[in-house]
């Protein structure tokens, strides 16, 4: 609403600033700068304490940290990843990872502190943050100048107050660039001592999380430097959580500090959680794998719970589109910072696999694997597969950062960061040989280095190996396979993969491993892998004279969708017409008429037989209003495959073709720009007119929300037509 009225949102505008000042009565600062606290695990034996603060707060802090995000980050300092750096986390873990090759012998400390956030002097921060920002220090001031009351619920579900005078609050946007800079001065003037002992030494800080690289002989005087540094802040070291590690093993590390050795080194575990991990999902330095292992356990854990979450309830839509949505993720900082071998990346793989056939209820071979991984535009699912993406990941992960490492490592080029670094250039080397092979080569015929200055997102690697799959799997299809599986792409044609938001946009079960079986180009889709060995082999649709169809069932599932008898046609047909007026009925809340006879298109029927009627009457789904002027819709579902072989061959060498062809038609049968031939492929894509149709009408709306809107309608076309299609498949084979 804001953005389409400049009044509201300049006075939007204005009420941010004042909150972010809390230039407000001091009552309403008081109530914003009270929140309620919830613990969150960390590790087994911790918890988290967590702010949740007042919403407007939040939107006005975060507004204040995005205006100031180039201050703030030059103040929190070279050394710290976790403020303003763009990809702070790769690069962090990239850096740790080049320390390692570059010194083996080296000691690396990772220093945990004792509730941090929460026990952090605040002067030290507004100190520094005046120096660096007088106007984010004045809000800080407002803020965190005096103490505040939280309310903790206890286990009677009664709230106590917890006063808090020192720290900052977790959940609060300004926390964690005050923390940062408040501690910089004092981590600063350490590594400033550290250095004039070892040269190479090395600190790096992500928020709270801090890492020491520091010859061996000084490890231990560099552990007790750095807790002095930090007592004036009151932050304290923990002892029992610090850990000590050295490529060379634990007979490179001072005997003193033995006790403290791990044989890997978790880096940044609660920063690299993806959303779904019930724990922190750390990198580690020092084990054999690159961390897709543990990934491949998180998402296990995932499907356990979504299993679970399905008995009591969850939609097998819901789990689908959430385990879609976290699998990617979940092993992407993996895939970023090593490159995953291919035992790896087929564990990872195998994993979701299994989780897809569960929810197909049928084994997936390999051309089915091959869908589920193309994105939904051309046909596929959008599964993402850790054995197609570990190349694509890794190099564009260190194109990111290799301008910082170098830095880092104060090489001159890239090209004497690669030579310090072998092993890191040798997996460079071996991704880059791995996307050539999946047809998306990076600088053909450049040196590695010159390669590696070259910076290109992931995505854009996986566009081009996808296409070049997706052209060779169409090579390998039949005619009419080309023209479904054409039918199968584009935008929108795979939102029922979605998370259902509501019933409109939701389907049963059965109906929806049906359909995802059949986009999938399974063989008898409408049966799952315990129906299969019993399936119908000819029609059971009956006429509404009840005589049974009987004719013999093709494995695409063309007949049970086209089959005049048993009324799955117009079902299918009528509540696609509804679904279209009620998406209209919600953008202009007048409710459009249905099943409306247009007598200016009424024409003599063509070959009428005796005991016809000679007048063919035109009976339109939709008739709506727009801008004071009568507007009608024709709805129609096309197979792909229907028609003509010169039909089906131009179906199958050009997208859309069916839907072309059904427009066509509709606009020869009811001519003039009245009209919208609303046309959607069986197998999900949406005509021209029906997208443009949905886009003009979206437009109408505030424009902030038109990105949902459009996206819904998509979806409920989308679960409309499949569910429908699902229902004929199943009908056809007796299938309830």
């Amino acid at each position: 609403m804001c953005a389409e009225d400049e009044d509201t949102l300049q006075l939007l505008s204005q009420l941010v600033v004042k909150v972010a000042f809390a230039e407000m009565p001091e009552e309403v600062v008081e109530a914003l700068r009270t929140g309620e606290l919830a613990a969150l695990r960390k590790g087994d034996s911790d918890v988290r304490p967590l702010l949740i603060g007042a919403s407007l707060r939040r939107l006005a802090l975060r507004a204040l940290c995005r205006a100031k995000k180039a201050e703030l980050t030059e103040a929190a300092g070279k050394n710290q990843y976790g403020v303003g750096r763009p990809g702070g986390a790769s690069l962090f873990g990239k850096c740790l990872q080049a320390q390692a090759e570059l010194r083996p012998n080296a000691t690396f400390l990772k220093v945990d502190l004792k509730t941090a956030f929460q026990t952090m002097d605040r002067g030290h921060a507004f100190r520094a943050m005046a120096a660096a920002d007088p106007e984010v220090a004045s809000a800080l001031a407002k803020w965190y100048g005096r103490p505040a009351v939280h309310l903790w619920r206890n286990a009677t579900g009664k709230f106590e107050e917890v006063t808090s005078s020192r720290g900052f609050d977790q959940g609060c946007p300004l926390a964690a660039a005050a923390f940062s800079i408040g501690q910089r001065t004092a981590l600063d003037d350490f590594l400033q001592q550290l250095l004039a002992l070892d040269p190479a030494a090395k600190l790096y800080s992500y928020l709270d999380d801090t890492y020491l690289v520091v010859d061996s002989e000084l490890a231990a005087l560099a552990l007790g430097g750095l807790g002095k540094a930090l007592e004036p802040l009151g932050l304290e070291l923990n002892p029992t959580k610090t850990l000590v590690w050295s490529p060379a093993g634990v007979t490179a590390v001072l005997p003193e500090l033995r006790s403290c050795y791990t044989a890997a080194l978790p880096v940044l575990g609660a920063h690299l959680r993806t959303q779904g991990d019930a724990e922190d999902a750390p990198h580690f330095l020092g084990r054999g794998n690159g961390g897709l292992l543990e990934a491949t356990d998180r998402l296990g854990k995932l499907w356990e719970n979504l299993q679970r979450l399905q008995k009591a309830g969850l939609k097998r839509q819901a789990a689908g589109a959430l385990l879609r949505t976290y699998a990617g993720p979940a092993s992407q900082h993996a895939l970023q910072l090593t490159l995953a071998s291919d035992a790896e990346a087929y564990n990872y793989d195998c994993a979701l696999k299994d989780a897809w056939e569960t929810l197909a209820g049928r084994g997936l071979g390999e051309t089915e694997t091959l869908r589920l991984e193309l994105t939904t535009k051309l046909g596929g699912v959008g599964v993402q597969w850790a054995s197609s993406r570990k190349n694509a990941a890794f190099w564009a992960g260190w194109t990111a950062v290799a301008p910082e490492v170098q830095a880092d490592l104060d090489s001159g080029t890239l090209a004497d960061l690669l030579d310090s670094l072998p092993s890191a250039a040798a997996q460079l080397q071996t991704a880059r040989d791995g996307l050539a092979a999946q047809g998306a080569p990076v600088a053909e015929g450049a040196a590695l280095s010159n390669a590696l200055d070259f910076h290109a997102k992931q995505r854009s690697f996986l566009n081009v190996a996808q296409k070049k799959t997706h052209a060779a799997h169409m090579q390998r299809l039949s005619t009419e396979e080309k023209a479904c599986f054409h039918g199968a792409g584009g935008p929108g044609a795979g939102g029922f993969l979605q998370y259902p938001d509501d019933s409109n946009c939701r389907m049963e079960d059965e109906l929806w491993s049906t359909a995802l079986r059949q986009r999938l180009g399974l063989a008898r889709a409408e049966c799952n892998h315990r129906q299969l060995p019993l399936a119908a082999t000819t029609c059971c649709n009956k006429t509404s004279g009840g005589t049974a169809c009987n004719a013999g069932l093709d494995e695409t599932g063309f007949h049970s969708t086209t089959c005049q008898s048993g009324g799955g046609v117009m079902r299918r047909h009528f509540n696609l017409a509804a679904a279209t007026a009620g998406l209209l009925k919600r953008w202009t809340h007048e409710s459009p008429l249905l099943e409306q006879r247009v007598p200016t298109w009424d024409r003599p029927r063509r070959n009428p037989g005796r005991a016809d009627d000679p007048l063919e009457r035109a009976l339109l789904d939709i008739e709506f209003t727009e801008q004071s002027e009568r507007r009608w819709i024709d709805v129609s579902v096309r197979h792909p495959a229907a028609g003509t072989a010169a039909d089906r061959a131009r179906a199958a060498r050009k997208p859309g073709e069916a839907a072309r062809r059904g427009e066509k038609d509709k606009h020869e049968r009811y001519p003039g720009p009245q009209l919208t031939a609303f046309v959607v492929e069986l197998p999900g894509r949406l005509g021209g007119e029906a997208r443009q149709f949905l886009k003009d009408q979206v437009q109408r709306l505030p424009a902030d929300q038109w990105t949902y809107e459009l996206s819904r309608a998509y979806r409920v076309i989308s679960c409309t037509v499949q569910s429908y299609c699902a229902r004929q498949l199943r009908a056809g084979s007796g299938i309830r």
